[in-house]
Order: structure tokens, then C-alpha cells, then sequence
């Protein structure tokens, strides 16, 4: 089994064959130094955490996409997982002005939450799609395929030239 998570890397819960594991160009690379993940929640591109053991020690890691890499605990994830908001406080977010173009750091609260906008079945990302102004996804919610030329006909035209 191999889930989502960045555009570089590969959750699988296969033993990898050593000779494709290494430091070289085009070779995995261990980011856990030979430990296993015990659990892991994959709640989209990255976002997602895990936690493994070492020395008999819990060690918690986590990616979530605008937070700071492992700033948030696996309680936190499965609360987020469950549909509940999480609040931080993030000492350096980068500001950007158009008006006169400076880039300011400042302190920031802010606001997290699982988003279904990019969404996931059955371990496959489904990007969502835009079509005459409206955001949509190819899947709805149950993972049924939308039938594009039912509530579009037009674009069968641009499909068919």
C-alpha cells in the first residue's frame, strides 16, 4: 500500500529493496532511519502526520500545508480529521504588498481546517475542476463519478474535436 503525501515522497508499508534506497540522485532516501510508523492519518496533499517509536520514546511528526513542519501534534491531526478547527499562533507569516511592494513578517493567528477541496478516494487524489466559473470536483462526496455531459452538454462539442 503507498498513500499520498508530498510530490517527492511515498508512504508504503512494503519493505523497499535496499538497492533502491540511498543518498544518489533518483534513490529513496529513509527519513526514519529504519523505523516504522505505527500510525499514520493522510488528510490530503501534504497533510498528513505519524508517529513511530525510538528508544521506547514516542516521536510525533506532522506536514500540514501553511504550518510549520511537525507543529502539530497526532491528537491534533485526528481532531482535525473529526472535522474540528484548530487554532495556532504563528510567530513568523510573511506579508505581501502589491501597493508598494514590501514584504513584511509579523505574528499571525490563525485558523486550521480540513478542507475537502482537494479530495481524496480510495488513495487517489482527485483535483478539483472549474467549468463556466463554478468550482467543481470529477468525484462528488460518495466518490460517484459527476457526469460532466448531464449537467454540461456543451462540452461534449470540445470533447468530440
Amino acid at each position: 500500500m503507498i498513500n499520498l503525501s508530498n510530490t517527492d515522497s511515498i508512504f508504503t508499508s512494503d519493505v523497499l529493496p535496499n538497492h533502491l534506497i540511498g543518498s544518489d540522485l533518483g534513490l529513496m532516501k529513509d527519513e526514519l532511519k529504519g523505523f516504522f510508523i505505527q500510525e499514520g492519518l493522510f488528510l490530503g496533499l501534504k497533510k498528513y502526520g505519524y508517529w513511530f517509536i525510538d528508544n521506547n520514546n514516542k516521536v510525533e511528526a506532522s506536514v500540514f500545508a501553511g504550518v510549520t513542519r511537525n507543529s502539530l501534534s497526532f491528537n491534533e491531526l485526528m481532531e482535525l480529521y473529526q472535522g474540528l478547527t484548530i487554532h495556532k499562533s504563528i510567530d513568523n507569516r510573511f506579508y505581501k504588498s502589491f501597493s508598494d511592494l514590501n514584504i513584511s513578517i509579523k505574528s499571525a493567528n490563525i485558523s486550521i481546517l480540513k478542507s475537502d477541496r482537494k479530495q481524496l478516494v480510495d488513495n487517489i487524489y482527485l483535483p478539483p475542476h472549474i467549468i463556466n466559473g463554478k468550482l467543481i470536483n470529477q468525484y462528488d462526496l460518495n466518490g460517484n463519478k459527476f457526469n460532466y455531459l448531464k449537467l454540461y452538454p456543451h462540452l461534449f462539442y470540445y470533447f468530440n474535436n
